[in-house]
């Protein structure tokens, strides 16, 4: 599988999905033994889950990750004219000044488009669980959520599935994720509310990059829009020239 990954190909993806959206992962890596330097990537992705390329930064480059976001979306758009929304994985709240530069760039290229950011925290959540006790695990069925704040909800993310009653002791038993929604309306600074609907539909496609991961068959608690970036941003630090060829960004060879 990684093998086929690495050659360009989908070794499987998802069914068409209703909406057309461009999904975007940024995540960051902080090296200990490179000076303490961080690098993000930006990894897209088509709703269905078929790759689209990726790009790498360093932290300070953020009108750079920017424009790569922006590249990535004019790209989408030469070939699917019917874009809907644009959605962020991040690997932390974003801020008004991280997002600013993104919504530069799409202005510049005169999308009217709702941006929604899903913030991942990247870290276990182990402040507030919760149980289903009619299961024999106590563990809630994957893709189970709950809210815990305002735009912030708990997702249950792992092995367990309807239908599935085992568990894998190699997968473990992982905590919930706390997830962060913000959604941007164009021409607005501002995050506006969500229906239960659209909470619903992001906080499932967190769950579905999580069985894209091409390297095993193992299913992951963090989406491959946030653990493809890590993956990668400790391993170019340690090249001697940063820039990547074109073919370099447009095939998972890190797996």
């Amino acid at each position: 599988m990684a093998i086929h990954a690495k050659l360009g190909a989908t070794p499987w993806c998802f069914a068409s999905q209703p909406t057309d959206e461009l999904v975007i992962g940024i995540s960051a890596y902080k090296s200990h033994n490179m000076e303490g330097r961080y690098l993000g990537s930006a990894f897209s992705f088509t709703n269905e889950g078929h790759f689209q390329g990726f790009d790498c930064f360093r932290s300070n480059q953020i009108a750079e990750l920017a424009g790569s976001v922006a590249l990535a979306v004019k790209n989408y758009c030469a070939e699917r004219k019917s874009l809907q929304r644009l959605v962020i994985h991040f690997y932390k709240r974003l801020s008004g000044k991280e997002l600013k530069p993104v919504e530069k760039a799409l202005a510049g290229l005169g999308l009217k488009i709702p941006v929604v950011v899903v913030s991942v925290n990247k870290s276990y959540s182990d402040d507030v669980v919760g149980f289903d006790m009619s299961q024999a695990y106590l563990m809630p069925v994957s893709g189970t959520y709950m809210p815990v704040g305002y735009n912030l909800y708990l997702l249950f993310n792992n092995q367990l599935i309807k239908g599935n009653e085992k568990l894998s002791d190699k997968e473990g038993y992982p905590f919930p994720l706390k997830i962060t929604l913000q959604q941007f309306l164009p021409g607005s600074s501002e995050h506006s509310d969500m229906s239960d609907e659209q909470v619903d539909v992001l906080l499932r496609q967190v769950c579905r990059f999580s069985q894209l991961y091409w390297k095993s068959v193992s299913r992951q608690w963090m989406p491959v829009t946030l653990r493809y970036p890590e993956m990668l941003a400790q391993i170019v630090p340690h090249f001697k020239y940063r820039d990547l060829s074109e073919t370099g960004s447009e095939n998972l060879w890190f797996l």
